[in-house]
């Protein structure tokens, strides 16, 4: 992912309106600065925050001449939709406001000061020598777990997560975790075929990816796998075989992303020299689905199907090629409700009548189909007269039960 870090102090200067390629965190130190967003004017003080998205021009003004002093972290909100759920989307602060609107936020003492400590430790791990950085992003890594910890003490949050590569875990890192109230690791599998691997430059193999998920079940954390549909080299069969290896390691759960090409990247240009074939929507859909069907068969749960939806996936100048529809987790889960349900009625030889389909809790959209696609398909494959979807609470996963009456 692209994360772009600058600490500068410059004399004051006129500055056009521009956007940014990416979510970004502008931070005040010093300086008598107006800032613009849209048509929105905000006066800041040193300490303040200036949140904008990539589709918000902005620019900074000056008051006086007094040495200005600001912190940049501009990010791609790709990177971080990855740790959002259906219940919490780290980038809501971002989008789920209208252009020019809540762009400032004015910190507490207590969270200025910590905001500074942390963005010099930053800095300190960009000026560091090589042979002392692993010891230094470990200390850096210690006080975020204690910052954490404070949280969970108070009673305000019940564990800890974290999400990281499977070539960073090592006994000290799980040595270092163990000690805090660490529950869940996240590990970024993507792909667990070398060939995938190394077309995807990953940087490390397979093996070193299952010897990092062993190495967290045998300390007693819950494993969650995260892999790619439609990486460089892939297919169906090293999808399909990807997520049986993440369910027989023992993973508590998956996720399942759809690969997305950017502008300006080198999948971009592996696109367009003919070394990489973007996926449609509808092979997305399918190779989700059939992952998603191996999951479900080893009982281990899907937390996150597809991307978060952003103005990123929208834009056709950013997002170019690839699964960029915001329903593609939608449509596969809808997809695999379709197959077990055909599977059903087949088996069983039912033909015609009234069908009621019994699922999970909370899957009726599902099964019914986006725009009741799949109930119409399913009564018209099979002359019903009804066709009606309940839920049941004792049912898990994309478990169905059916009662036919003629």
């Amino acid at each position: 992912p692209r994360i772009e870090y600058m600490h500068i102090a410059r004399s004051v200067a006129d500055f056009d309106y521009f956007l940014r390629w990416g979510c970004e965190i502008w931070y005040l130190i010093s300086g008598d600065v107006r800032y613009f967003v849209e048509n929105q004017i905000y006066e800041v003080e040193p300490g303040d925050l200036i949140i904008t998205n990539p589709n918000e021009i902005h620019k900074p003004t000056f008051k006086s001449n007094t040495i200005y002093e600001r912190i940049t972290l501009c990010f791609d909100p790709m990177f971080f939709s990855q740790f959002s759920t259906e219940s919490f989307d780290l980038l809501a602060c971002f989008y789920d406001r209208k252009n020019g609107v809540g762009n400032k936020i004015t910190l507490t003492t207590e969270q200025d000061t910590e905001l500074r400590r942390i963005f010099f430790e930053i800095e300190k791990e960009y000026a560091s020598a090589e042979d002392s950085r692993d010891i230094r992003l470990n200390a850096l890594m210690i006080e975020l777990l204690e910052l954490a910890q404070e949280y969970v003490n108070k009673g305000l949050v019940s564990e800890i997560r974290l999400s990281t590569r499977p070539d960073y875990i090592d006994g000290e890192i799980l040595d270092i975790l163990s000690r805090y109230s660490v529950k869940t690791i996240e590990l970024g599998l993507q792909s667990l075929n070398d060939e995938v691997l190394n077309a995807s430059k990953r940087g490390h193999d397979t093996e070193c990816a299952l010897s990092a998920c062993r190495a967290i079940k045998e300390r007693g954390f819950n494993l969650i796998g995260q892999m790619m549909i439609g990486l460089p080299r892939s297919n169906a069969d090293t999808e399909i075989k990807t997520a049986e290896l993440i369910c027989r390691v023992g993973a508590d759960g998956a996720r399942v992303y759809p690969t997305v090409v950017f502008a300006d990247t080198e999948l971009s240009d592996m696109m367009r020299g003919g070394e990489y074939a973007p996926l449609s929507t509808d092979d997305a859909v399918t190779r989700t689905k059939n992952v998603l069907a191996v999951f479900d068969s080893y009982g281990v749960p899907c937390i996150r199907v597809g991307l978060c939806a952003s103005e990123n996936l929208r834009d056709a100048s950013l997002a170019i090629a690839g699964a960029t529809h915001s329903a593609i987790g939608e449509m596969a889960m809808s997809e695999l409700f379709y197959d077990r349900i055909c599977e059903e009625l087949d088996k069983r030889a039912i033909f015609g009548g009234e069908l009621k389909i019994f699922v999970s809790r909370g899957a009726t959209s599902k099964a019914i189909g986006q725009k009741r696609k799949n109930k119409e398909k399913i009564c018209k494959k099979y002359c019903l007269t009804s066709l009606k979807v309940l839920e049941k609470n004792e049912l898990l996963g994309y478990n169905i039960i059916l009662e036919h009456n003629n």
